[in-house]
């Protein structure tokens, strides 16, 4: 029912709509969170509402800290 309003559409085209919009909001998450001007709490803010939102989709922000002497 939520694609069907999303969409102002029937049901079916709103579920094929869905199918093709999905693939290209993974990308923006994944593009917004490779930003360098974020905070990695922020990063982590966004990856968690992605994921209570997203079904099926598990977003994890990896943070690597390397320190050479």
């Amino acid at each position: 029912m939520r694609a069907k309003n999303l969409y102002d559409c029937n049901r079916s085209d709103a579920v094929a709509n869905a199918c093709n919009d999905v693939p290209a909001a993974i990308e923006l998450i994944e593009y917004v969170l490779t930003r360098p001007d974020l905070t990695t709490q922020q990063k982590l803010e966004i990856a968690d509402k992605a994921n209570r939102s997203l079904r099926g989709v598990e977003i994890e922000v990896d943070t690597t800290i390397n320190v050479e002497k």
